[in-house]
């Protein structure tokens, strides 16, 4: 995200890098049926779209990513 800071501002897009984020899931996703895998990994790129959202939105660059904070986005394998 930080490539998205000019001059103190947060630009208006986000980018989702979805290898990386089959590499965050990773093994976990192939003992799901194709369609749990699918939804699965559509649900962690909304949540990481999302979460780089609240960085534009809010014009702040840090306040996420700390365990614990209201606004934590935490990626699960839960397909619920």
């Amino acid at each position: 995200m930080l490539d998205n800071l000019t001059d103190g501002t947060i630009l208006p897009f986000v980018e989702v890098d979805c290898g990386r984020i089959g590499a965050f899931l990773g093994p976990g996703l192939f003992a799901l049926s194709s369609r749990a895998r699918e939804k699965v990994f559509l649900r962690a790129i909304a949540r990481v779209a999302a979460h780089e959202l609240y960085h534009v939105f809010t014009q702040k660059a840090r306040t996420l990513h700390r365990k614990g904070t209201q606004a934590w986005l935490e990626l699960s394998l839960r397909s619920q």
